[in-house]
Formats: structure tokens, C-alpha cells, sequence
């Protein structure tokens, strides 16, 4: 073996093979977090994405049932208080003073509470008290069990006794609701969507967010998507606005998303 195939390393060598090892670890670990940071990116945007449909669902799911003309009591560019349905089904007959409500025909995602909902009851009209008319109660006790003509069971609802004489002999169409307002707040330097009940006491509950400053903007139309006054109203169009992190490779900072939806008001033009 000679000298010149047995030595070792010279030091120029070795940090020369330190710095290019430093280089391609630094390249490797910067390509790494960079991913990272591109994945985080893509699940922020995903889930202010997927926060904006909620929002708009959430919406759709409020006032599509609503006649604007009795039901919305006022509106502005960013909120709305409206009479939003609870329940609903069909009278099969009185008991004890109050009617019941059949259960096979009550569709609701809770049972009544007296203490922030009331009634809509539909009167059928005759040759002399002219067209049918959806009339008003408060629910006057707690909700309870009765049973229908034919003993079929379902839920006693203490109403008002003049309603309650007129339904001895007839089937009408009943609606539970309650008086919400939603709208675009400012809590802790974030903007949120949220709701409350018009029942003293109730403070407003967030739906979703955080948007965008000025992240929901609410828009009235005819049948021919023009702009229209509630009353008049067939569409209700939602614009919302939240802000999401910037795609990789554009940067840091966040960008604003938008949505657009346009909701169907399926009683619009229901006196």
C-alpha cells in the first residue's frame, strides 16, 4: 500500500463536504417546512370555504319558509329580524281548552317552548267572513300530551279562546315560530355572523365566522332577480366575505373570499 492511497481527508476537504452537506440539508428542510406552511394554507382555505356554505345554509334553512310581507319586520343591508318557523302540522281536534296538534303531521326541529314561541293559525274563510286568514296566539301553557277525535295522540296547545272555538269542527294548518334577528357583529376585533331571539334576555349566538369586515351583505329581488323591497320579495341574495391565506407561491398575508348565494323564498308573495 503507498502513501498517497492511504492518507486521510485534508481539512480544505472536509469543510468543503460540511458546507455542501449544510446546503443540501438547508435546501431539503426549507422545501419541507415550505410544504408544511402550503398544507396549513390549504386547510384554512378549505375550512373558510367550507364556513361560507355553512353560513349560507344556515340562512336558507331560516328564511326560506318566510312570507316576506308578514314575516320580516325589518332589514338592512347587514341583518334581518324575521318570524322563523319552529313547527309546523294540522289541528285534529280540542281538548281541555286547547287544540291538539296531531303527531304523525308535525314536522319541527324542536318541540314548542312557551317561553319564546308563539302561533300562526290558518282560518279558513267562508261566502261570509271572506278569505282565509293566518291569525296570531301566544302559546298561554306549557306544552302537553292530548289526543285527536279519532284518539290518535299528539300536542295540546293552549292558545287563544277564541281560536280554540273555531277549531271544534275543522282541521287548520298551525305554525310555531319565534322572532330572531340575525346579523353581522363585531366581537373581539373579529367579524361574525349570529342570531338571537327577540325574547328579552337572549344575547346573540355566533353562526359562523370570522368574515371579513363587512363579510354579509343581504339583498332583496323580484321573480326576475331585480331589486326589490322585502315585501315584494322572491329572492333573498347573501354575499359573504372571509378572509383566507394566500395560495402558495403568492406570498404571505390572506386574500378575501367570496360567496354568493341566492335563496328561494318559497312563500314570497303569501300576504
Amino acid at each position: 500500500m503507498n502513501a498517497a492511497s492511504s492518507r486521510g481527508f485534508t481539512l480544505v476537504e472536509l469543510l468543503v463536504s460540511m458546507v455542501l452537506l449544510g446546503v443540501v440539508t438547508g435546501s431539503v428542510t426549507s422545501a419541507a417546512l415550505s410544504a408544511v406552511r402550503a398544507a396549513d394554507r390549504s386547510r384554512e382555505r378549505a375550512r373558510q370555504e367550507s364556513m361560507l356554505r355553512e353560513v349560507a345554509a344556515v340562512v336558507e334553512r331560516e328564511v326560506s319558509d318566510v312570507a316576506p310581507a308578514r314575516d320580516i319586520a325589518g332589514f338592512a343591508a347587514e341583518s334581518v329580524t324575521y318570524r322563523a318557523g319552529r313547527g309546523s302540522g294540522y289541528t285534529c281536534g280540542v281538548e281541555g281548552g286547547a287544540v291538539v296538534v296531531r303527531d304523525a303531521d308535525y314536522r319541527a326541529w324542536r318541540l314548542p317552548d312557551p317561553a319564546r314561541d308563539s302561533l300562526l293559525v290558518f282560518l279558513p274563510g267562508d261566502s261570509l267572513s271572506g278569505p282565509g286568514i293566518w291569525a296570531i296566539s301566544p302559546l298561554l301553557a306549557p306544552l302537553a300530551r292530548g289526543h285527536c277525535r279519532d284518539g290518535a295522540p299528539g300536542l295540546r296547545l293552549a292558545l287563544d279562546p277564541a281560536l280554540v272555538a273555531r277549531a271544534s269542527g275543522s282541521d287548520f294548518p298551525v305554525r310555531v315560530f319565534e322572532w330572531m334577528r340575525m346579523r353581522l357583529y363585531e366581537s373581539g376585533g373579529s367579524w361574525w355572523v349570529g342570531a338571537r331571539s327577540l325574547r328579552p334576555g337572549d344575547v346573540i349566538q355566533p353562526i359562523a365566522g370570522p368574515l371579513g369586515a363587512r363579510g354579509l351583505t343581504l339583498g332583496w329581488l323580484d321573480g326576475a332577480a331585480n331589486v326589490a323591497a322585502p315585501a315584494n320579495a322572491r329572492l333573498l341574495q347573501l354575499r359573504l366575505v372571509a378572509a383566507v391565506p394566500l395560495a402558495a407561491g403568492h406570498g404571505r398575508g390572506t386574500a378575501l373570499d367570496t360567496l354568493r348565494a341566492t335563496v328561494a323564498l318559497r312563500n314570497g308573495g303569501v300576504p
